[in-house]
C-alpha cells in the first residue's frame, strides 16, 4: 500500500467517530507503527493455525491494546487490559474509564479476563480504524501520556507444516492470544459438555450456546442429574474447581464414568504455575503433581511432567495387559495448545508395548 493511501485509510473517520484531535509527531508515528501491525497480522491471517495464530500487542507501561486476528472469518478480537489480568491498573481503570471502555464497543472481562470486542474487517480503512480505536483507549482510558516508550509486539505466522512430532513446541501463551471459542473451551471441565459447546461454535452458533453448556463447573444437583442420565456424562464433571486457571492438557479414557485427569495452569506473577488434577481428590496421582515456569512448556515437557504425576502407562497395561489395540482405543489425550500430544501419547503407547495387531 502507498504511504499516501495508508495515511488517508488511518486518517478516515467513521460517520459517528469523534477526532483525534491535535497529535504530537510522536503519537502520529505510533498511530502509523500500530496500523502497519494490524496490516501484516491480518494478511498472513490465513497461515495460522489453532496453536499459532496472528496477533499484534501494544503496550506502554503496564497498559496494553491487543488484536488476534481471525484464521477463518474477516475479524479481529481485540482486548483492552483490565484489573484481572494486570491488578496494578486498577488506579487508573475508574468508574469513569470503565463507561469509556463500554462507549467505545467494549465488553466486561467474562470469558475473558480483559475487556473485550469484536471488529469486523471489511477493508483496509476497518484496520485504520483498530489503530485509532487503540489509540483512543491508550490516551484517553489509560491516561498514556508519552508514547515514545510504546512497544510492539507481533506474531506473523508461517504457513509450513510440521511432519513429525516435534518436542521442543512451545506454544506462545496459554492467556494470549486466545479467541472467545478457545477461551470458552479451556474453562469447561466436562468432557460431555466440552463437546457439545465444540460442535456449536463448529455449526457457526456461538451465540446461542445456553450458559449450562459454558459453565466452568456444574452444581453437585446438576452432575447427579447428569449421571442419572448416563455415569460417562460425568466424564470431568469432578475435577477440582478452577482458581483462576485454564486447562493445557487433558487425558480422557474410556472407563464407565468416562474419568478426565488435566493439567492446570495459572499465572503467578511473572511465572506459571501448573497442577496435574483427576476426579478423585489426588487419589490415582503421584507426589509430583506441581511445578512451575517462566513460560509455556515444551511438548516434551508437559509430557515429562504430566506422565510424572499421573501412571498413564500403568493404567493402559491394568486394563488390557498386552492388548495395544485395546490401549489405543481407551484414551484421548486433548488439548487447546497441543495439537500433537494425542500423536506423541500413542506413539509413546507402541513404543512400550509393541505395535498394534
Amino acid at each position: 500500500m502507498a504511504k499516501a493511501e495508508a495515511h488517508a485509510k488511518l486518517e478516515a473517520l467513521r460517520p459517528d467517530e469523534p477526532p483525534l484531535g491535535s497529535l504530537t509527531s510522536k503519537e502520529q508515528s505510533w498511530l502509523a507503527t500500530a496500523f502497519a501491525h494490524l496490516n501484516r497480522i491480518y494478511e498472513n491471517r490465513k497461515a495460522g493455525s489453532a496453536d499459532n495464530e496472528a496477533y499484534c500487542i501494544f503496550e506502554v507501561g503496564m497498559a496494553y491494546v491487543q488484536f488476534l486476528a481471525s484464521r477463518e472469518e474477516e475479524k479481529l478480537l481485540c482486548e483492552a487490559v483490565s484489573a484481572k489480568s494486570v491488578p496494578e491498573i486498577a488506579t487508573v481503570l475508574t468508574t469513569e474509564a470503565d463507561q469509556t471502555l463500554r462507549s467505545l464497543g467494549f465488553k466486561a472481562p467474562e470469558i475473558s479476563p480483559n475487556y473485550s470486542q469484536i471488529l469486523k474487517i471489511e477493508g483496509v480503512e476497518n484496520l485504520g480504524y483498530a489503530a485509532r480505536l487503540a489509540f483512543r483507549v491508550l490516551k484517553e482510558v489509560y491516561r498514556v501520556v508519552d508514547f515514545s516508550s510504546a512497544t510492539f509486539t507481533e506474531n506473523i505466522p508461517s504457513n509450513s507444516g510440521r511432519n513429525v512430532i516435534d518436542l521442543t513446541f512451545r506454544p506462545a501463551s496459554y492467556f494470549w492470544p486466545l479467541g472467545v471459542e478457545k477461551r470458552l473451551l479451556v474453562r469447561i471441565k466436562g468432557t460431555e459438555r466440552k463437546a457439545a459447546v465444540q460442535r456449536m461454535i463448529d455449526e457457526g452458533r456461538l451465540d446461542e450456546i445456553p450458559d449450562f453448556l459454558k459453565q466452568s463447573s456444574l452444581t453437585e444437583a446438576e452432575r447427579t442429574e447428569l449421571g442419572r442420565i448416563h455415569p460417562a456424562f460425568m466424564g470431568g464433571e469432578y475435577l477440582p474447581q478452577m482458581q483462576e486457571e485454564v486447562e493445557i492438557a487433558r487425558i480422557e479414557i474410556s472407563s464407565t464414568t468416562s474419568d478426565v485427569t488435566s493439567v492446570f495452569a495459572k499465572r503467578a506473577g511473572s511465572r506459571i504455575k501448573y497442577r496435574v488434577v483427576d476426579e478423585y481428590e489426588g487419589e490415582t496421582l503421584s507426589d509430583d503433581t506441581e511445578r512451575s515456569s517462566d513460560q509455556p512448556l515444551t511438548l516434551g515437557e508437559l509430557e515429562t511432567f504430566f506422565l510424572g504425576a499421573w501412571p498413564f502407562m500403568d493404567v493402559l497395561q491394568s486394563n488390557f495387559e498386552d492388548d495395544v489395540n485395546g490401549m489405543l482405543g481407551f484414551f484421548q489425550a486433548k488439548s487447546q495448545f497441543y495439537p500433537e500430544l494425542d500423536n506423541l501419547l500413542r506413539q509413546r503407547v507402541i513404543e512400550s508395548f509393541g505395535s498394534p495387531h
